[in-house]
């Protein structure tokens, strides 16, 4: 997303995700109210990672996608080699590697239309 600085793009996003609450209307995802979701619910739906946070330990890409993985997981297990799997995709292009999709994968196979 584009914009100027101070236009809300950062406020948009935390509301969308939840972290905010709207001052007006609603967030709907498939015609549903989110505010209605448990927060279980929103992390298996969508992530969040900060353009600009402090890292404690020296985790590598892989590392912090697979950790997109853990509202998937039992409250102490650890990532399966289907997550591994999962994470280890490619990350743009279709079948051919021609097509212009691009697969979240951290998530379950969903896939986004790039602009041509």
């Amino acid at each position: 997303m584009l914009g100027p600085n101070g236009g809300g793009k950062t406020t948009l996003f935390k509301t969308v995700l939840g972290l905010l609450s709207p001052q007006g209307g609603r967030v709907c995802l498939n015609r549903e109210n989110i505010a209605a979701w448990s927060r279980g619910r929103l992390a298996r739906v969508m992530g969040y990672v900060p353009q600009a946070h402090t890292a404690f330990f020296p985790f590598t890409v892989i590392e912090t996608v697979l950790m997109g993985r853990s509202p998937r997981l039992g409250l102490f297990a650890g990532p399966t080699n289907v997550d591994v799997d999962v994470v280890a995709l490619p990350q743009r292009g279709g079948e051919d590697g021609k097509s212009s999709y691009v697969c979240v994968p951290a998530g379950t196979g969903r896939k986004f239309k790039l602009p041509d």
